[in-house]
């Protein structure tokens, strides 16, 4: 690394102006404010000119007054978001250290049972943790918490759930690295099956940071919320019958978030639930059975294809003056397939075309307009998408479909595919969404408690 004279009297003269002595958490402010001197001189280190090393210079002021200490923030973490104040008291705080800390406490436990009685063994065991836990997030290797540049994974976590209609079918409860590196199962306590299971052919989206479940076999009108972890009815209830695999929703986020829900099945009706109540809300033009919604580039719900549509390939999106058509899917008459909205677009996978064949081709439409952008290994059919920046996971559906599939995205292509996971399950479209690698792994009701 070439550190220059210039350089040294730049960040010595940007920290003068504007960190701040008295800080309540100097500790991690200094090693925030290390961590931005250190991309400064690697950024500087790679310049051919002086303006890509004034871009460096602004790059690590702006980086600096994001940490705690900083002029901007005096008063540490306190106001500082930066992820270094996680490592305030990441035992108890930071959820991605307390998981890679369970994960190399596995690795070594493992470790120590095949030992047998070689003192030797258990020595290099222990060493073997040593190391590890130095790349945990604000350990030596990542000090100032998540994002890691080395060591762990910050990636997300996934809980993925699926109560079926068959006592020989596969139910599922677990959380998911988005690497697909560790699964666990979780725990969540539902209402009594009475019918059929509480979860079978619901259909699911997040409001407001809160998971709610729409309709299913054991009560199609039902309204239940995700509380912890208990999976409760909130005795409100829909207009209409709605049905996981037949019907589509999606959360619209405007001034205030609300879910827009399409029956589906022979039917038109649509309706919205802000959270108190619902209401119903413009029709649509063709019928959308087994199809799937999403938001578009615009912030638009769109409703794309499903069999028996009346425009057999039909996709449609919800304006102000109510359900407008758009281009319809170059697929042909598609159903049973999943979307996700990525940045700038809506994605498309698999699914089911004209009874005769299933999918594996990714579509995206953006721009009102549809173009194949990959494939992915698998077929897939009544599966759910989770979306992120720079890749997207499918988690399959029904029986023969149950594989869990990540795809890297480019931002117009997918670029590469990878099984992670097959659950083994057979569900309509399972229920999905991020949470703390630890959430639900230590649960107490009154029923009984689940340690694991």
């Amino acid at each position: 690394m070439r550190i220059t004279i210039f350089a040294i009297f730049a960040i010595e003269a940007i920290r003068a102006s504007l960190v701040k002595d008295g800080c309540p958490d100097q500790d991690l402010g200094d090693k925030c404010m290390e961590e931005a001197e250190n991309d400064y001189f690697r950024c500087v280190d790679v310049c051919d000119s002086d303006l890509c090393k004034a871009e460096c210079l602004g790059d690590y002021s702006a980086n600096v007054r994001k940490c705690p200490c900083s002029d901007q923030h005096q008063d540490g973490c306190g106001s500082s978001s930066h992820p270094v104040c996680s490592c305030k008291n990441p035992e108890l705080e930071n959820e991605y250290f307390k998981q890679c800390v369970a994960e190399a406490t596995g690795r070594s436990d493992a470790c120590y049972a095949n030992c047998g009685t070689e003192t030797g063994c258990f020595e290099e065991c222990f060493t073997i943790f040593q190391e590890e836990m130095k790349d945990c997030p604000c350990m030596k290797n990542c000090q100032t918490g998540c994002p890691c540049k080395s060591g762990f994974s910050c990636e997300p976590y996934m809980t993925a759930m699926c109560q079926s209609y068959y006592s020989s079918d596969v139910d599922f409860s677990y959380s998911i690295s988005a690497s697909g590196h560790y699964k666990e199962n979780r725990h969540y306590t539902t209402p009594a099956k009475t019918n059929s299971q509480f979860l079978y052919d619901s259909g699911f989206s997040i409001m407001n940071g809160e998971v709610y479940i729409f309709g299913g076999n054991q009560d199609p009108q039902k309204i239940a919320k995700i509380n912890d972890c208990r999976i409760e009815d909130t005795g409100k209830k829909l207009i209409r019958n709605f049905y996981g695999n037949q019907g589509s929703l999606v959360t619209l986020k405007e001034n205030s978030e609300k879910i827009i829900l399409s029956n589906g099945y022979n039917d038109f009706k649509c309706e919205s639930f802000d959270g108190s109540g619902t209401v119903a809300i413009a029709e649509t033009k063709s019928w959308h059975n087994f199809a799937c919604m999403s938001i578009n580039e615009q912030g638009r719900p769109t409703i794309i294809a499903g069999f028996n549509s009346g425009l057999s390939s039909s996709v449609e999106i919800l304006e102000t003056s109510g359900w407008q058509n758009a281009q319809s899917h170059p697929a042909g008459q598609i159903s049973y397939h999943s979307c996700a909205s990525i940045p700038n677009g809506i994605v498309t996978v698999g699914g089911y075309v004209s009874e005769t064949r299933y999918l594996k081709d990714v579509y995206l439409f953006r721009n009102g307009q549809w173009s194949i952008v990959g494939q992915m290994q698998n077929y897939q059919s009544f599966g759910t998408m989770i979306a992120y920046e720079s890749f997207f996971v499918v988690f399959g559906g029904i029986n023969g479909y149950n594989s869990v599939e990540r795809a890297e995205w480019n931002g117009n292509n997918v670029t590469s595919t990878e099984v992670i996971n097959d659950h083994g399950g057979n569900c309509y479209n399972p229920i999905v969404f991020e949470a703390a690698p630890g959430q639900c792994k230590e649960f107490c009701s009154e029923d009984f408690c689940y340690v694991n």
